[in-house]
Order: C-alpha cells, then structure tokens, then sequence
C-alpha cells in the first residue's frame, strides 16, 4: 500500500483457515504500520466463525484499535450485502 499514511480505518479480510486469518494476511500485517489506525476485521468461515483472528490481529498490528469485526458463512458470502451493511451499523461504520 503506497499511502498507509492516507487511511484511518483499515478494513482487513480473510478466510477463516485453521482457527486464525490466512497466511499472506498475517504476511501483510507484518508489512506495514498500523500505528494509531482502526483495523475491521472480516472473516469468511464453516461453522468456525471469527476463530482467534482479532487476537491474531491484535498481536501483528501493534498500536492498533481493533474491533471485534464480523463472520460470514463462506458458502453466503455473495449474498451477504445485507449482513454486511447491518455489521457495519452495528460497528458504527454506516448510519
């Protein structure tokens, strides 16, 4: 990401894959300063929901407000807009 410096709030997605965010996002945290930014995190799961993926988040991104985010089912993905926006307003990301 060239201008990490022009986010505030940095949404962060993945498939739930052993219990935790996949490899090349955990690569990716590793990457860059979150320093003072707001990480959301979004994991598509099977029935094993957010995992240990916030802490996971929480120990890469370092000086980071992470919120709780939110799960959804892999196999609804494409028809979660819905939930999705509810998420959202629930995070008070959306009106």
């Amino acid at each position: 990401v060239p201008n990490m410096a022009d986010y505030s709030v940095i949404y962060i997605g993945s498939p739930n894959w052993w219990g935790t965010i996949a490899p090349v996002v955990m690569t990716f945290l590793e990457g860059h300063n979150f320093a003072g930014k707001t990480i959301i995190p979004f994991i598509t799961h099977e029935g094993s929901r957010m995992g240990k993926s916030v802490n996971d988040i929480k120990k890469l991104a370092p000086k980071t407000k992470v919120l709780d985010g939110f799960a959804i089912r892999g196999r609804n993905a494409k028809n979660s807009s819905e939930d999705v926006k509810k998420e959202l307003k629930a995070l008070g990301q959306i009106p």
